[in-house]
């Protein structure tokens, strides 16, 4: 292979890691209200997501949506109401198929924490997440400031069930717990309550990755310009230093 050869093939990597960070992974999320700002889009922007998901605050809808079987994961916010009885069924059986689904919860009247493979609550409306090893706190803080948007609870300790994994601590329990078989993660702050909410969205992007199996936080989309603007200046030179080049 020559080196202008070389330079196309370069050129055509670097297109073809900006459609990887496109990827089709098809995500629905649902947030059936928010009273601050949910950190959930700013994750699904900076994992190049938000054009492969579908974004619903109604039950019928959402059930509708699943029952098409096009969904990688789902993510289900249950912040201002009892909504998972009006989606158990669907949200069960996408589970049952291999879905994955990350959620968070302010109840346990509902059952969404006992379906996500916590026991019990610990204790509410703590404002700092500790966080520990587990891939989904790469690269944040080692405490996490939360804060009241205007919910009655907006974080909850949990203890995980039996063959769930606690993660981090929140309000005396786990910030977190990893459960059906590691197809689900439940999150004990809910989307809308980071008061850094840097930390929250970058907790989301890696909550994401971790559950589709790439624990790594992907490139930011400065690096991967910089990166193709590296190797186009790299082609252009191997260019001008062959004798051969036209």
């Amino acid at each position: 292979m020559n080196k202008k050869s070389l330079a196309t093939v370069l050129g055509g990597l670097v297109l073809a890691m900006n459609i990887s960070a496109a990827h089709a992974f098809a995500i629905l999320h649902f947030e059936d209200a928010t009273a601050g700002t949910s950190v959930v889009p700013s994750a699904l922007d900076t994992l190049g997501l938000s054009g492969t998901t579908t974004f619903t605050n109604n039950t019928t809808t959402f059930n509708s949506l699943i029952a098409n079987n096009q969904y990688d994961m789902v993510i289900f916010g249950e912040q201002g109401g009892f909504r998972f009885s009006d989606v158990q069924t669907s949200l069960s059986g996408y589970l049952a198929g291999d879905g994955l689904v990350l959620g968070t919860t302010w109840n346990t009247g509902s059952g969404f924490f006992d379906f996500m493979g916590a026991d019990n609550r610990t204790g509410t409306n703590d404002a700092t997440l500790e966080i520990d090893g587990h891939p989904i706190f790469l690269d944040l803080p080692d405490l996490i400031d939360l804060q009241n948007p205007g919910w009655g609870v907006w974080s909850s300790g949990w203890t995980a069930g039996a063959g769930a994994t606690g993660l981090g601590s929140l309000a005396g329990g786990s910030a977190a717990v990893l459960g059906n078989n590691g197809q689900s993660l439940l999150l004990g702050p809910l989307f809308d309550a980071y008061a850094d909410t840097g930390a929250g969205a970058q907790l989301v992007v890696n909550s994401i990755q971790f559950l589709r199996g790439d624990p790594t936080p992907v490139p930011e989309p400065e690096a991967i310009a910089l990166m193709a603007i590296g190797l186009l200046a790299l082609g252009i030179v191997m260019r001008r230093r062959d004798p051969k080049a036209g």
